[in-house]
């Protein structure tokens, strides 16, 4: 008894014979029922034809964004300047906010004092004068950084300078 041949090979046997075939393209015009146009084709011809446009096209729109400004529309396609900027313009930010903090608390302490609600609990005749002098010396010292900005303005960075004014920060160009 023969065995029976699987279709899968049978198709694919099939479709590679026909694979040089010719075959005939014509256009013809209704009107007159002239031939216009008239090719000999084959599937591999058509094959080919059809990848080639397909790789090309590929091609021709990677050059397009890779060679044109539309890149930087491309996601992850910036330049590592731009984020080295936005880290240093990021760190600047967090550094302001800490000193904004800084100088909240010690106002607040300060309206704390005057209007009478000191802290009692803490009673400072109980503490050494080693305690109150490394106190004073933490307090003092988190008073001058908070009301220096010597250090923002003369941070730079590669096309911005970034200063203070009335609590706004306004973007220069050089």
């Amino acid at each position: 008894m023969t065995q029976p041949k699987s279709t899968v090979s049978t198709i694919l046997r099939h479709f590679f014979k026909k694979l040089n075939a010719p075959y005939r393209l014509s256009i013809t015009n209704t009107a007159s029922m002239e031939e216009s146009f008239s090719f000999q084709l084959t599937k591999k011809s058509v094959y080919l034809f059809l990848t080639s446009l397909f790789v090309g096209i590929f091609i021709f729109f990677s050059l397009i964004i890779f060679f044109t400004p539309i890149k930087y529309y491309v996601p992850g396609l910036q330049q590592n300047s731009n984020r080295k900027e936005l880290f240093k313009l990021q760190n600047l930010a967090d550094s302001l906010i800490k000193v904004n903090k800084l100088r909240e608390g010690y106002v607040y302490n300060l309206l704390k004092v005057v209007n009478g609600g000191y802290d009692t609990a803490r009673d400072t005749t109980m503490l050494s004068e080693d305690a109150i002098k490394a106190a004073t010396a933490s307090n003092e010292n988190k008073i001058d950084r908070a009301s220096r900005y010597d250090y923002l303005k003369n941070q730079r960075t590669d096309t911005l300078s970034v200063e203070k004014k009335d609590s706004i920060l306004i973007k220069k160009n050089q």
